[in-house]
């Protein structure tokens, strides 16, 4: 009605509703995310091309998908 979208839960198994005041959605971070246009060049360009621990998977989509979606992302600068 006021034209946000405002996450105020989660919904398990399709039939429990648990709400909250804030939602995190853990995603597995963006270690891998090494290109020139991904999550690391924006947020931590120092650390381009320095050798992480993390798999070739964690290339930052779940943050990219949140974001789309109009969620704050805060701590971006902290990377494994």
């Amino acid at each position: 009605e006021d034209g946000f979208k405002n996450v105020t839960g989660v919904q398990v198994n399709g039939d429990t509703e648990i709400h909250a005041d804030a939602v995190i959605l853990a995603t597995g971070g963006f270690g891998c995310s090494q290109s020139t246009d991904g999550l690391m060049a924006r947020f931590r360009p120092d650390l381009l091309g320095t050798p992480t621990t993390n798999g070739d998977f964690a290339q930052g989509e779940g943050v990219s998908m949140g974001e789309q979606v109009g969620a704050e992302l805060i701590d971006m600068d902290k990377v494994q």
